[in-house]
C-alpha cells in the first residue's frame, strides 16, 4: 500500500527546496526540451506518506538529506492528462545544508546534475519545466526571496 491507500501509487510529488537565497534544480535531459526542473517523482508502495516521498525523491535526485520538519505538504493537483494527482511540496534549508548537495543525482538508470540557483535567477533567466514553474511564483511572487 502506498501513502494514497492503493496497491499502486499512480501520483508524484515534486518539492521545492529553498534557503533564504536559493533554489535547487535538477536538469532533466529526457524531456524533448531539456530543462531545469524541481527534484520529485512518482510515490511508491513503500513511501507511507507524500513527505515520505518527497524525503525520498529529493535525496536520490539532490543527496540532500531532508528531515520530516523541513517539509510542507503545500498543494495537491490532479494531472491534467492522467487519473492522478501532483503533490507539491515546500523544503526550507539553511544555505549550509543547500549546499550538501551532491553535482549530480540519479533519476531511474540516469544522472542528472543538480544546482543551486539564485532566487532571483531562476524565473527571469532558467530554463524551467512549465509545470514547476508555478509553484515557484507563488513562493516567490517578486522573484526574490521574502
Amino acid at each position: 500500500m502506498c501513502a494514497l491507500g492503493a496497491s499502486r501509487c499512480p501520483s508524484s510529488v515534486i518539492t521545492l527546496i529553498h534557503s533564504e537565497t536559493r533554489i535547487v534544480l535538477v536538469w532533466d535531459p529526457s524531456f524533448n526540451k531539456p530543462r531545469w526542473k524541481l527534484p520529485g517523482g512518482g510515490i511508491e508502495p513503500t513511501d507511507l506518506t507524500v513527505i515520505d516521498a518527497a524525503i525520498r525523491e529529493c535525496h536520490e535526485e539532490t543527496g540532500i538529506n531532508l528531515f520530516r520538519e523541513e517539509i510542507t505538504l503545500f498543494s495537491c493537483q490532479p494531472h491534467k492528462s492522467r487519473a492522478s494527482n501532483l503533490y507539491r511540496c515546500i523544503a526550507r534549508v539553511t544555505e549550509e545544508k543547500l549546499d550538501t548537495r551532491s553535482e549530480f543525482g540519479s533519476e531511474g538508470t540516469h544522472l542528472i546534475k543538480v544546482k543551486a540557483f539564485w532566487i532571483e535567477e531562476v524565473l527571469r533567466k532558467v530554463h524551467l519545466l512549465p509545470q514547476h514553474r508555478p509553484l515557484i511564483e507563488e513562493m516567490f511572487p517578486s522573484g526574490r526571496a521574502a
